[in-house]
């Protein structure tokens, strides 16, 4: 069971299928590991709460509280309970800038679960950049 995970979201995007339709490579990715039989889940922080299917992937859009990018402290235990409830053997996050987010999640999941964080050329928090190198080591 894998999972992709993405904490930022566009909120410009105001319907699951835009979503899907915008980050094309993701859903595309996902759709390719789908056919041999992995199960595969992709859980998006959203404006609203929903479950789509296409081609063998469960797409989770899970609102929480706060804004579309979240800050280190701000840690979305609700997309979290969500992931572990899936107990994936893998988990891929996008983007070296959720590393306190990261960390916590790693706290919920089974140790034999993977987590893999792509990094996508951000830039990490001035303030926090110390932080977050210690995070991901």
């Amino acid at each position: 069971r894998i999972v992709n995970l993405s904490y930022f979201y566009d909120a410009g995007l105001t319907d699951p299928d835009q979503l899907i339709e915008r980050y094309r490579t993701t859903t595309t990715l996902a759709a390719e590991l789908a056919k041999p039989g992995h199960e595969i889940h992709v859980v998006h922080r959203f404006l609203n709460n929903a479950l789509v299917e296409r081609q063998g992937v469960q797409f989770h859009f899970v609102k929480d509280r706060f804004p579309p990018g979240l800050k280190p402290w701000q840690i979305p235990l609700t997309l979290h309970n969500l992931v572990a409830s899936l107990e994936p053997e893998l988990v891929h996050i996008h983007s070296l800038s959720f590393a306190a987010q990261a960390w916590c999640l790693r706290t919920r999941l089974n140790r034999a679960c993977a987590i893999v964080m792509q990094d996508h050329a951000g830039q990490p928090m001035r303030r926090f950049g110390g932080v977050q190198r210690q995070l991901l080591k």
